[in-house]
This record gives C-alpha cells, structure tokens and sequence, in this order.
C-alpha cells in the first residue's frame, strides 16, 4: 500500500477502485485510513489521549485575581481528544478561594478550595473526559470575600499519548 496524501478528511478523494488498498492520513483526526475501494476505513487512531502521568503541557505562571465570581486566569488549546489528568496549585491571602477547570467556558471540573487559614500553596489534581480536538481547557478562579486574593500556578496537562498543546494564558 502506499500513502495517496495527508490532510484533513473532508479533502480525501473519492475511494474508488483506482485508490483500493492506499492509505491517506489525517491531519485533522489523527487516523491512517485505507481505501477498500469503496470507502475509506480507520487503519489505525493516533488521536485519543488517556490520562497519564506524562506531562504534555504547562501554564506555570502565577496569575491573580480579586473577583468576587469566577475569572478566567489560564487556557490551553487541546491538539488532540480524550481525557486529561489536569492539575493546578491554588492559594489565597485573607479569605477563601475557589479555583476550577472550564471547558470551552463551560464548568467540568470539581470546584476546589483549600482549607485552613495559611495562605500556603495547595495542589489540586482531576481526571476530566470528554475533550476534543480545538477545545480550550481553562482555569477559572475567585475569591470568597473581599479585600482577597486569589492565585493559581503550575497549570498542567498530563496524559498517556502526549499530544502537544498551545498555551493561550500562561
């Protein structure tokens, strides 16, 4: 078999019998398709990440706010899709804080927030499914209370198959 071209799938030709048994790729979905000659099939999917320990992105700055509802402080677009092990470090001075992972601004994460009185940084850390290709994983925060403040750090990204991501926020 040889391979006819790359690119997304909408673009492949025609699987006719002039392209039985060549393979395409797609740039768009992470899949090596054949031709049967009739239409193309899934040869094999690169695409799908599982979460993992294999870090794939960070957004490690400190970032702040003082809202009082839910800002957004982090984002990464996703290059691939599946489910990601997504963590952050969380702290506040003088009142409680509140830090969660967004989906396309869509709440998918648990909300979290430390305990105790110290202003001392807290790690937080989910597996989240359901992520596709061009979807931006974000990191929104608030405060409880003002005069407050809330930081958020080391936003990461971890999974089996490293995909690579862009960081839109760091």
């Amino acid at each position: 078999a040889c391979l006819l071209g790359w690119g997304p799938v909408a673009d492949f030709p025609a699987a006719a019998a002039g392209n039985k048994g060549r393979m395409a790729w797609a740039t768009d979905t992470y899949r090596l398709y054949y031709s049967d000659g009739a239409t193309w099939k899934i040869s094999y999917d690169f695409g799908q990440v599982a979460a993992g320990a294999a870090l794939i992105t960070v957004a490690d700055a400190i970032r702040s706010t003082s809202s009082l509802t839910p800002v957004k402080l982090k984002e990464v677009k996703l290059s691939r899709a599946g489910t990601y092990r997504i963590a952050f470090d969380l702290r506040f001075t003088n009142f409680a804080a509140y830090g969660q992972v967004y989906r396309n601004g869509v709440a998918v994460g648990t909300l979290q927030t430390p305990g105790g009185s110290a202003p001392a940084w807290l790690n937080y850390s989910e597996d989240i499914s359901g992520w596709a290709i061009g979807d931006l994983c974000q990191l929104y925060a608030y405060n409880a209370n003002a005069p407050g403040l809330t930081e958020v750090q080391n936003f990461r990204l971890y999974g089996l198959l490293a995909p690579g991501a862009e960081v839109i926020t760091d």
